[in-house]
This record gives structure tokens, sequence and C-alpha cells, in this order.
């Protein structure tokens, strides 16, 4: 027969490890799937290259607007960039021309 004792010491004896167990799969848990998580880590890594990629191109954008706007300063005008923009802003051609409209803008 077991002794009321020698119960109480298996129970002590089973709750070290069975707490050790119940915090390493609490922190394995949230270690995967948590805020900050591994799950999360690749989801962060993946959306920080989708964006990297929507930077450079607005980037490739803005240098070429920037480009544009240097060529149509006063002291430094391209004639064939001036013509260009002003036949797009006022839909203007000429007869016998063929006009190709780009749709990026």
């Amino acid at each position: 027969m077991v002794t009321r004792t020698a119960r109480k010491r298996r129970l002590w004896s089973l709750a070290f490890p069975a707490t050790c167990l119940a915090l390493v799969f609490y922190f394995g848990y949230f270690g995967l799937y948590g805020e900050h998580g591994l799950l999360s880590l690749i989801r962060v890594t993946a959306e920080k290259s989708v964006r990297e990629a929507e930077l450079a191109r607005l980037v490739a954008g803005r240098e070429s607007l920037a480009h544009n706007v240097i060529s149509m300063r006063a002291e430094s005008i391209d004639p064939d960039l001036l013509d260009e923009e002003a036949r797009s802003a006022l839909g203007y051609s000429a007869p016998g021309e063929i006009t190709f409209f780009d749709s990026q803008w």
C-alpha cells in the first residue's frame, strides 16, 4: 500500500517536469505562431520584398518625371519634348500623323 507521503512525493516529482514541458510548449507555440514568431517573420519578409519592388518602380517613375522637368526648363528646353507635351495636353495632331496613346499615365 502506498502511503500518503509517497503519493505527495511522486506528485511533486512529476510537477517540475510537467511545468517545464508546459513552458516549452507555451514558448514553442508563440515562437512559431506569435506576433513576433517565425511565421510572422516569413510574412513580413515577403511583404518587404513586395514593398521594395514597388519603391524601385516609384523611384524610377520619379526620376523620369524629374528628367522631364529638367528638360522643360526655360534655359534648356527640348523642342521635341515641348511639342510632344503640347500635343498631348491639347489633343492636337497634324494631318497625316499617326498618334499612339500611352495609357501609362
